[in-house]
């Protein structure tokens, strides 16, 4: 079972960029490494991919970068430059839109609640900006999504990490279930590595092979770019994580 056509295709444009003639791969980037709080959203890692090429061509234009004789590497450079990339839950966000639409024929911005504030200005600021305010938290809120078993785990199924012993600098994350068979789940997720170059971080696909699904999601055997155990970074990040969980989004579960 795959992730639907629209969401498949998300996740595609994500991976393949097209900027002049060259399609590269969206790099990883979380708006708290800037602090800023405001903003267009493709500034602030919550871009679409068309969001994200257009504001790219806009910039490239303004710092006479001929994006068609360009070479990959130096488009993949300059959007990291120009921090022009997405956070894991705004790629999330995205992909499960498209799978919202395809699947349901509704919008995911009118199905997300967020947490009640006293704050007028908090709750205005949640409606016109809703992807940038759909944390890690929020789609793991009950409001929003539940715990699935392993056993049960389906495409567009979230695993969701949050709670870390590792400070400040590790933080929640969220990955995509795009594809699941009887012994594999193959997941999407933006990440940067604290091993990764400037050529490697952003959209990255993993596998997780299935020994027992009787336990949890983190006992089973996990492999991302040809690394594994103890070099494999996303599955050291669900180990330190207190919360390690599989969820789906209310909106997606046809028995909710």
């Amino acid at each position: 079972m795959k992730i639907s056509p629209l969401a498949q295709e998300m996740i595609i444009n994500y991976k393949e960029l097209l900027l002049g003639n060259a399609r590269v791969t969206c790099p990883y980037f979380n708006n708290k490494k800037t602090g800023k709080r405001a903003g267009l959203r493709v500034l602030i890692g919550k871009g679409s991919p068309i969001e994200i090429t257009d504001e790219a061509s806009l910039i490239a234009l303004k710092e006479h970068l001929d994006l068609f004789t360009a070479s990959k590497d130096e488009i993949r450079k300059f959007l990291v430059d120009q921090n022009l990339g997405v956070d894991c839950s705004a790629f999330a966000y995205h992909v499960l839109g498209a799978q919202v639409k395809d699947q349901t024929n509704k919008q995911l911005k009118n199905n997300i609640t967020f947490a009640k504030t006293n704050n007028f200005f908090r709750k205005i600021i949640q409606k016109i900006r809703i992807v940038e305010n759909t944390n890690v938290q929020v789609l793991s809120d009950d409001v929003n999504s539940h715990e699935v078993v392993l056993s049960d785990i389906k495409p567009a199924d979230m695993i969701i990490m949050k709670g870390f012993s590792g400070g400040a600098t590790v933080r929640d994350h969220v990955l995509i279930v795009s594809e699941v068979d009887d012994n594999k789940i193959v997941y999407h997720h933006s990440l940067k590595w604290n091993t990764d170059t400037y050529k490697k971080h952003g959209i990255k696909m993993g596998e997780i092979f299935i020994t027992d699904k009787t336990k949890s999601i983190t006992d089973q055997t996990w492999h991302e770019g040809q690394k594994k155990g103890d070099e494999n970074e996303t599955l050291q990040r669900a180990l330190k994580s207190s919360y390690c969980a599989i969820r789906r989004l209310n909106i997606l579960d046809e028995k909710k």
